[in-house]
């Protein structure tokens, strides 16, 4: 609709040039009325379609959904159902509907974390004993790989560079921690002898927290070569950070505001940052809003407070935008009065948000449909 306001105030500029000239001649006039109409007609044709299009998408209905887990592909996501008894992991089409049974466990799945190009997916469950089960997929469900681990808790980070390398962080009750590099097509592993958290930077190097000084709220990044053990400093102060195929986020603390970096992961050069307000938490610790970015678009997602303020009675709302790392343009997407869980599409598209992400956003529109009937 832009676009046809924009070309009705160009067709007017057209007509007070020109019509002076040839007042008699109404065959200019006719035809640039006609071209008019029919882009116009065009336009809302186009519109009409992508109404159709939203139309089409078949909501999820499931009594027993625990949540969403995560996307797979960009027009199929993978739900996690609990009957009581056992845990299953489907695969849900959104439009077609189409539901298949990927992974079954009689354990609770804890976490579920497909890699870059959907060929494997890792999940974490708990058996009774609390411990951790790790198991490995391929884009079949067959098992590749499974093992126990008695550790709380494990973080689980594919490669953006290497769709068989996962990186798997254990967190074990005495408070001691590993960091292992798995490569499932080699059948390798490596130990990474740093702290967490660390996150993917490139194919042969992580990003993690220096905490030499202590624990504290802030804290340089460092980058750790896994083959040659080296490592370089990349910011002095950061509160967060993550990373997708070529570039790599850190967020950094400055007065009321929080400045969001995205850096060349070959080059380590800053390429585009931008900043977000912050909510001051009064409890000791720094307010970071909750994010996501597509893995093959570059866009980056944020829940941005509309302004700083107190966290305690913040109540104005937020707004959800989009960011074009490379472009370095921001746009709105839509206002929410909450922050919820984010989940954003391969392409950039669509993104799920929730408390069980079962709200399907297009981000085109801005339009929030239900994915998940409130009936289930």
């Amino acid at each position: 609709m832009l676009f046809v306001k924009a070309l009705k105030v160009m067709l007017l500029l057209i007509l007070f040039v020109f019509l002076p000239s040839c007042s008699n001649d109404k065959r200019i006039i006719h035809e640039l009325h006609q071209y008019q109409t029919n882009l116009e007609y065009k336009t809302y044709e186009k519109e009409s379609e992508r109404f159709s299009f939203r139309s089409r998408i078949v909501p999820l209905h499931e009594p027993n959904l625990n949540r969403i887990t995560s996307w797979y592909g960009n027009h199929e996501v993978l739900i996690l159902v609990n009957d009581g008894i056992s845990s299953r992991l489907e695969k849900y089409n959104f439009y077609t509907g189409k539901r298949d049974v990927f992974y079954k466990s009689s354990d609770f799945i804890m976490q579920v974390q497909p890699n870059s190009n959907n060929t494997y997916v890792a999940i974490e469950s708990k058996d009774i004993s609390n411990n951790s089960i790790l198991a490995i997929l391929n884009a079949e469900g067959d098992m590749v790989l499974q093992k126990k681990i008695a550790v709380d808790f494990l973080e689980l980070a594919w490669s953006p560079y290497a769709p068989s390398s996962l990186m798997v962080t254990s967190y074990y009750p005495s408070l001691q921690t590993t960091i292992e590099v798995m490569d499932l097509e080699q059948q390798e592993k490596q130990e990474l002898h740093i702290e967490p958290y660390v996150q993917w930077f490139s194919k042969d190097q992580v990003a993690y927290f220096d905490w030499n000084n202590g624990a504290s709220l802030q804290a340089p990044i460092k980058i750790y070569n896994i083959h040659s053990t080296t490592t370089q400093h990349l910011s002095q102060n950061a509160i967060l950070f993550d990373s997708i195929p070529n570039y790599f986020m850190y967020m950094e603390f400055k007065e009321d505001v929080l400045n969001v970096k995205f850096v060349d992961s070959t080059t380590q050069n800053e390429v585009n940052s931008f900043d977000t307000p912050v909510l001051d938490s009064h409890a000791g610790y720094i307010w970071s809003p909750i994010f996501d970015w597509s893995s093959t678009s570059n866009l980056f997602f944020i829940f941005e407070a509309k302004q700083a303020g107190s966290l305690i009675d913040y109540n104005h709302g937020y707004q959800l935008i989009v960011y074009d790392v490379q472009a370095g343009k921001k746009q709105d997407v839509v206002s929410v009065d909450e922050i919820t869980n984010l989940d954003c599409s391969p392409n950039g598209e669509w993104c799920l948000m929730g408390a069980q992400l079962e709200n399907l956003v297009d981000i085109n529109t801005g339009e929030i449909m239900k994915l998940v009937n409130e009936k289930s």
